[in-house]
């Protein structure tokens, strides 16, 4: 997949006087072949305020966009919890900058657009993942060295050696869409060997000493206070990957923190600004939860003080009768509601049917005609999610113009509509500048099926969309939908 990275430098170059080649976008897989080069392409209107703050502005959106774009591409090579820890924020400003990363600027005074353009080459990039690759590997040898050296089994070191493994996984994974796909250099060999021994240290742990789920919990909270030296947190919902699904599972888990917690010594305050974050996934025969204990300002997390793992074998839930899928009744209903509200940031967009808005019942086979119309210029995004949660992504990046804005615009888009039939619903994403690529995935019938959880990323576009606006009160965006049911 193409990466689309939106990049600037901290420091600024100087503004040319004479365009160069770049401003047009399309000239840049001929100067920077993709196999070659990560590119980054911005351009911002420029407001009346000084031009430093137009180039500031340009350079936020721009490092947004390029952890995003980052995270999708560890998406893509590490299935699963492995790329939980690889995420934007705590990666994407490091690697770039060891990377080597090279930014021009230009400034179009007849037209008052500044733009920015960066590059940076992948085979330099190889290094700072590689250098996180074997630190995380070093952190898993010293701690089994010394497991080895005391003669003693510790289940909280275990875990904290199970973390550091699944980043080293996500770093490896990582490293061949830069190029590189030798095994000696992705620490194959010694990934799977880290691996096997930590798992046949938890096989004897557990054999010679069972620990209670509230037991592991009981090592991961002792964890998290040591390390943070909180006295209060404010529980979360526990969900399932990064949405807001919940299980029996959650509903159990919290209600043990509740209980452990205050044998700390922490005190559960509704009101606290720290949060104890979590989410689950499955990873084999186990259910791996994590948790982060991070201060909030309003809704926005402004540091992380800690972070912990704790796996808990299936079995233990099954024999409490505790179920870790979300309930279906529940998904489909947390769906609705997820999808119904609308995010709207200064922008109306209103996406229309040949039948109209209301009441829209197609049978397979039937022809869909979408029109959209915009109060001001915007890149539409359309996805298409099914009953069952599958997004299919009709149509990316459309532009509308200032010419065309506040007028009917047919979408121009051939879709006949199919089964499977139920209820399903069309997502319009407008934004004043591109939305990042989604990562997609051709499936039999040749729809183009986004990879990401539908709830984990229309939020992330939507908690993206809040941060640019924050940062620049000229960003606009906004959203809307159409509910269909489709009959044989």
């Amino acid at each position: 997949m193409r990466l689309s990275l939106f990049v600037l430098s901290l420091a600024f170059g100087l503004c040319s006087l004479a365009q160069p080649v770049w401003v047009n976008s399309s000239s840049l897989e001929d100067l920077y072949p993709e196999k070659e080069f990560l590119v980054g392409y911005a351009s911002l209107e420029k407001n009346s305020g000084p031009l430093i703050v137009a180039l500031d502005d340009v350079k936020e959106f721009a490092i947004l966009n390029l952890g995003e774009s980052l995270y999708l591409e560890v998406v893509a090579a590490s299935e699963g919890a492995e790329s939980e820890f690889f995420l934007p924020n705590s990666i994407s400003k490091q690697l770039l900058y060891d990377g080597g990363m090279v930014v021009e600027t230009y400034h179009d005074s007849i037209n008052q657009v500044v733009y920015a353009f960066a590059f940076l080459k992948k085979k330099e990039l190889v290094k700072p993942v590689y250098l996180e690759l074997t630190d995380e590997l070093k952190q898993v040898k010293k701690g089994l060295d010394q497991m080895e050296s005391d003669g003693d089994v510790d289940a909280r070191t275990l875990s904290q050696l199970s973390t550091h493994l699944l980043i080293a996984k996500a770093r490896s994974e990582v490293l061949p869409k830069l190029g590189i796909d030798n095994p000696v250099v992705l620490k194959t060999a010694q990934i799977n060997l880290y691996d096997n021994l930590i798992a046949g240290k938890l096989s004897n742990a557990k054999k010679s000493s069972t620990l209670s789920i509230r037991d592991r919990l009981n090592i991961m909270v002792q964890s998290i206070v040591k390390e943070s030296k909180m006295n209060e947190f404010q529980i979360t919902p526990i969900t399932y990957k990064n949405t807001d699904l919940v299980s029996t599972f959650s509903g159990y888990l919290e209600d043990e923190l509740r209980l452990i917690l205050p044998m700390q010594e922490v005190e559960v305050k509704e009101d606290s600004k720290f949060k104890l974050i979590s989410s689950y996934w499955l990873k084999d025969e186990n259910v791996l939860v994590a948790f982060s204990l991070k201060q909030f300002d309003g809704d926005e997390a402004v540091k992380v003080f800690a972070t912990e793992s704790v796996f808990i074998p299936k079995s233990d839930l099954l024999e409490k009768g505790l179920i870790f899928y979300p309930d279906e009744r529940h998904i489909s209903r947390v769906r609705s509601e997820f999808l119904l509200n609308q995010a709207n940031g200064g922008v109306q967009v209103d996406l229309v049917t040949q039948k109209g808005t209301r009441r829209l019942v197609f049978e397979s086979g039937d022809k869909l005609s979408l029109y959209v119309s915009a109060t001001r210029p915007v890149f539409i995004t359309l996805l298409n999610i099914w009953d069952d949660g599958t997004q299919v992504l009709m149509m990316e990046n459309y532009y509308i113009g200032k010419d065309r804005i506040n007028q009917a615009i047919e979408l121009p888009f051939e879709w006949n509509v199919k089964c499977p039939c139920g209820t399903e619903y069309i997502k319009l994403i407008a934004e004043k500048n591109p939305l990042i690529p989604m990562l997609t995935e051709k499936n039999e019938d040749g729809f183009k099926v986004v990879v990401k959880d539908f709830q984990e990323n229309i939020k992330g576009v939507r908690d993206r969309q809040q941060t640019l606006q924050g940062s620049n009160k000229n960003y606009y965006f906004g959203e809307s939908h159409l509910v269909i049911t489709t009959t044989q």
